[in-house]
C-alpha cells in the first residue's frame, strides 16, 4: 500500500507500481512478475542454507533469552543470523544447501555483542584464561584477578555489579537448548582487588554446542525497595566469549 511519509513523499506500492526514495529522488518501478523469476539450483541451495541459519538463530536466541532478557539491540536477530550463516559456510566441506553450524566454524560467533548500544568489551576489561574440558565434559576456566574501579565501567548510583557467565548447551541434531548454567560473582566498587576466580561447570551432554556468554548486571540499593536492577534496553552489556563443541 502506498502512503505519504513525513516529507509528503509517496512511498510503497500501488497496483503494479512501486514508489521509493533513492538519494532524495522519487523512483517508480514496476513489480517483477513472479512467473518470470526462475530460481537456479545455486539460488535454491543458498536459500535452503539461509532458512537453516534462521532456524538455528531462533533456537540460540531462545536459549539465551533468560540471560539477555530482551535487552538487546533491535537488529540483534538479523546480526546473529548473518554471523551464524557465515559460520556455517566458513571452512565447511558440505555442499551448498546442506551447510550447518556444527560442521562449519562455530567459533566465529565469539565476540558477538547482543546490545550494540552497550558493548561488553567497552564495559569490562576482565580476562578469561585456562579453558579446559575434562573427561566428564565439564567446562572449566579462570577469571584473572582485577581491580573493580579500574577494570569495570560503573554506572551512576551503582552499588553492586554482578559479573555473570552464562553457559548454554544446544543439541547437535536440532540446536534445541537443553542445558544451561550460570556463574555469578558479586562485586562492589570499594573492593580493593578481586582475586583469581576458578569456575567449573556440571557435565554437559556429548554432541553439544556450548555457547558461553559474559555479561554485567548493575544494581543500586534503595533504602525502601532494596536492590534495583539498572540494566535495560539502553544498557545491557552481554557478549559471546567462547563456543565449544563437545
Amino acid at each position: 500500500m502506498a502512503h505519504l511519509n513525513n516529507k509528503n513523499q509517496l512511498i510503497g506500492s500501488l497496483g503494479n507500481l512501486v514508489f521509493k526514495i533513492v538519494k532524495g529522488k522519487m523512483v517508480i518501478q514496476t513489480k517483477p512478475e513472479r512467473k518470470n523469476i526462475k530460481q537456479t539450483k545455486h539460488t535454491k541451495s543458498a536459500a535452503s542454507d539461509f532458512g537453516s541459519s534462521s532456524h538455528i538463530t531462533k533456537k540460540i536466541n531462545s536459549g539465551m533469552q533468560e540471560f539477555v532478557q530482551n535487552y538487546h539491540s533491535s537488529d540483534m536477530h538479523n546480526r546473529l543470523r548473518t554471523k551464524i550463516l557465515r559460520a556455517m559456510r566458513f571452512q565447511s566441506a558440505l555442499p551448498l544447501g546442506r551447510k550447518n553450524l556444527w560442521d562449519g566454524t562455530p567459533k566465529l560467533l565469539e565476540g558477538f555483542e547482543f546490545n550494540t548500544a552497550s558493548k561488553y568489551n567497552e564495559f569490562s576489561e576482565l580476562n578469561l584464561i585456562n579453558w579446559q574440558v575434562d573427561e566428564q565434559h565439564r567446562i572449566g576456566f579462570q577469571q584473572q584477578r582485577f581491580i573493580p574501579k579500574k577494570h569495570l565501567h560503573w554506572l551512576p548510583f551503582t552499588g553492586q555489579v554482578e559479573v555473570c557467565y552464562w553457559l548454554s548447551a544446544f543439541r547437535k541434531s536440532d540446536y534445541k537448548p537443553y542445558q544451561q548454567e550460570l556463574f555469578k560473582l558479586e562485586v562492589r566498587p570499594n573492593y580493593t582487588e578481586v582475586p583469581l576466580q576458578t569456575f567449573q561447570s556440571n557435565p554437559f551432554p556429548v554432541n553439544s554446542l556450548v555457547i558461553i556468554s559474559a555479561g554485567l548486571l548493575y544494581y543500586k540499593e534503595d533504602p525502601v525497595l532494596g536492590k534495583l536492577l539498572l540494566n535495560g534496553k539502553t544498557c545491557h552489556p552481554v557478549r559471546i566469549v567462547k563456543v565449544i563443541k563437545l
